[in-house]
């Protein structure tokens, strides 16, 4: 069945972000009532984290926040022909993928002849509402939801991240907590399962591939829950509330090393996150922008200008991207039946 409490346990970066800009009356508290949800979850979160399985976490500086200049980034858009709307796929915390993202468009506007502004989305499902009402020109997406999101809202890849590897692929893994007896994933069997989001191919995806492959279905688990990013999913390890979760190899490999998770196992390589652009975009402004991400230098010329950009899933820059490239992914989405009319769905698995 699933576990579904409502909330993810989520960190403390994010209840800093939502908590100091609403309170201190911030144009970013103006900008949805879905962020006053998003406050009562994060306070949620606080109180969880709090216990004594996360005292090993790293400490944030609750004293960070985003500077004035990035707070008008955030304000109401004002649209004209040169200017377009970036927007992502939450993948850590949205003060970390705000700022890497920014410094992205900061090189977009030197190197192209446009203005990108960013949109932050509250969840996947409103990124695609977004999408969907055409307030959305470019976005940071994941394999599994640009199938479902190419279906619905014509969206052309631009290009696919490059892993620090140098290849334009990227695999899922398996966590568990760092002294979970847990040793193999048929073990799994009637645990507590974490996903990120259900639209996620590294979060979902590929770890619900990973446990049908060892026989375990998720009617076999005691029960699991979409937490909604990759960060959130390793807290919810963390934290104990689940026995395991799928997510990012990159995060996970750090975490490991901090002695906050096990990685359990590793899956196959599948093509990587990309950049995409919607049809309403002019072929022409597609090409400089797919050019100028090509041209992107992250480990070098252009390295002194990003935030974190090492910690991204793209952080030796990009390759050119085409719709064949997610085919395979689309199979496997098929197979488990998550594309029925078109669109992706989370409901327990039909027969295999």
């Amino acid at each position: 069945m699933i576990g579904n409490t409502g909330y993810s346990p989520l960190s403390l970066c994010k209840l800093k972000y939502y908590v100091t800009n609403i309170l201190n009356g911030s144009p970013v508290s103006r900008l949805t009532r879905e962020y006053l949800r998003y406050l009562c979850m994060f306070l949620t979160g606080f109180l969880l984290l709090s216990c004594d399985a996360f005292n090993s976490a790293p400490e944030v500086d609750l004293n960070d926040r985003l500077s004035d200049a990035e707070v008008r980034q955030l304000l109401p858009h004002r649209r004209d022909q040169n200017t377009y709307i970036f927007g992502f796929e939450l993948r850590g915390s949205p003060l970390e993928d705000i700022r890497q993202y920014l410094s992205l468009l900061e090189y977009l506007r030197k190197n192209t002849p446009y203005h990108f502004e960013i949109q932050l989305s509250t969840d996947t499902e409103s990124l695609n509402s977004e999408l969907l009402h055409k307030q959305i020109d470019f976005v940071a997406i994941g394999g599994m939801n640009y199938v479902n999101m190419a279906r619905q809202y014509q969206l052309i890849p631009l290009v696919r991240g490059v892993n620090i590897k140098g290849e334009s692929q990227y695999r899922a893994v398996i966590v568990v907590d760092f002294n979970s007896p847990i040793k193999k994933i048929s073990q799994l069997k009637g645990k507590r399962f974490a996903f990120g989001s259900q639209y996620s191919t590294q979060g979902y995806l590929i770890p619900r591939l990973m446990l049908l492959k060892h026989g375990i279905r998720l009617d076999d688990l005691e029960f699991y829950s979409f937490t909604g990013s990759h960060q959130a999913c390793a807290e919810a390890v963390v934290s104990k509330l689940y026995d395991a979760c799928g997510m990012q190899d990159t995060l996970a490999q750090s975490l490991a090393e901090q002695g906050l998770v096990r990685i359990l196992a590793s899956s196959d390589y599948y093509p990587s996150s990309g950049i995409a652009a919607t049809a309403d975009v002019p072929e022409k402004v597609r090409e400089d922008v797919r050019r100028a991400l090509i041209k992107f230098d992250p480990q070098g010329k252009d390295k002194k200008n990003l935030y974190h950009w090492n910690l991204t899933e793209m952080p030796r820059g990009f390759v050119k991207a085409s719709a064949d490239d997610y085919k395979k992914l689309e199979k496997i989405m098929e197979r488990l039946h998550l594309l029925e009319a078109g669109r992706i769905v989370a409901s327990p698995e039909k027969t295999q």
